[in-house]
């Protein structure tokens, strides 16, 4: 987290957007590892695994996305009762 930012109220706004952008660049991230495996001798045994493994990661990486995308567009509560307070 940069030190441009504090934890007030104010700057959870921030602090989540990058948060959520820190999720999905690792997702990305991970994403092509798994894209890729390792190719050789020792995958090559162990390839039906492997196999099973990218799957179970890819399945994962999605709830992750996902789970990111929510926080991302859910409403903040203080946020939500400021705005009411001002109507």
């Amino acid at each position: 987290m940069s030190r441009d930012l504090t934890w007030a109220a104010t700057s959870v706004p921030e602090i989540r957007g990058r948060w959520c952008n820190a999720l999905d660049a690792m997702a990305d991230g991970q994403a092509e590892m798994i894209a890729s495996p390792p190719e050789g001798g020792v995958a090559a045994g162990l390839a039906k695994r492997i196999e099973r493994l990218q799957e179970k990661a890819t399945a994962a990486l999605e709830v992750m996305r996902s789970e990111a995308a929510a926080l991302r567009a859910a409403e903040l509560y203080w946020w939500h009762a400021a705005w009411s307070m001002r109507r």
